[in-house]
């Protein structure tokens, strides 16, 4: 069964570091449909995003990029939450 996710929209999303609101439209085509598989595997993408912004931060040390961080971390949780992944990937 093809689901009708905008795609187009979703790659705009997470390409230019719209990660809260690519979340969201995920979350939101989550519950509109019975079928998960392309949304899960969509979500995998948020979160390889997500995890790699944050351990950028990280690395950097920065205390400005704590907040940040910390936000990115949030939403790391609860987009791994839609498709099974730990922390780490």
């Amino acid at each position: 069964m093809a689901l009708n996710i905008d795609k187009e929209r979703f790659e705009h999303l997470i390409n230019n570091s719209m990660f809260v609101t690519a979340y969201e439209f995920l979350l939101s085509e989550f519950e509109k449909t019975p079928e998960k598989t392309e949304i899960v595997a969509l979500s995998k993408v948020l979160s390889s995003k997500v995890r790699r912004e944050c351990m950028d931060l990280a690395m950097s040390k920065a205390t400005e990029c704590a907040p940040k961080t910390y936000e990115l971390e949030a939403l790391l949780k609860l987009v791994i939450r839609l498709n099974g992944e730990t922390m780490y990937g």
